[in-house]
């Protein structure tokens, strides 16, 4: 009875012992910094370059779908949305829209935001607006310019527009609201590498 009683306890104390290890060893991992890669700004570098659009940090648009690994960010970065070059890293801003990925016309009644120049009496239907929930994937944004894309869509605040540039390139636009002080819209853009083939 008396050895039962002792490997009994034996056991409850090695159990006990075994568990205060697991709490206070860290896992292999720990050392390792912590990047969400959820986060459309992750392994960014910090800060805008010369030439290119200054704004806050990393985008906010709720709810993040998981990415694929075909969706490897080229770049986020929040971007004011007047005539814009998207394939550039990060965006910038142009003079006119003829090399625009995207460009807004403020208009007196309706503000509108503009795709890809397609030239005289052409069109390219290079945009389309997302209404799910979540954020798209690079390939619903795909999808869905491929089956509903125009040249012309109505911004507002709050709306969200699946974009491809000129490079091929394809972009999710996460509107703001109006800034009345700077007369243009702020949004979070997140442009997606063109995986290889």
């Amino acid at each position: 009875m008396l050895p039962a009683v002792i490997t009994g306890v034996f056991t409850i104390v090695a159990a006990v012992i075994a568990g205060v290890f697991a709490l206070v060893t860290p896992p292999d991992n720990a050392s390792a910094p912590k990047v969400d890669a959820a986060s459309p700004s992750a392994g960014l570098p910090a800060g805008p370059r010369a030439g290119t659009v200054s704004g806050s940090s990393a985008p906010s648009d709720p709810g993040g779908a998981p990415s694929s690994s075909t969706d490897k960010v080229r770049w986020a970065h929040p971007v004011r949305m007047t005539f814009v070059d998207l394939d550039s890293v990060p965006a910038q801003v142009l003079s006119g829209n003829d090399k625009a990925s995207v460009w807004v016309n403020y208009g007196t009644s309706e503000n509108v935001l503009y795709g890809l120049n397609g030239g005289f009496f052409t069109t390219k239907p290079s945009i389309a607006a997302w209404q799910e929930a979540p954020r798209p994937t690079r390939q619903q944004c795909a999808d869905l310019i491929s089956t509903q894309g125009n040249e012309t869509l109505p911004i507002a605040d709050d709306s969200r527009f699946c974009v491809r540039t000129a490079a091929d390139r394809l972009a999710y636009l996460a509107v703001k609201k109006f800034d009345g002080a700077s007369g243009t819209y702020l949004a979070d853009v997140t442009v997606w590498e063109t995986p290889e083939r």
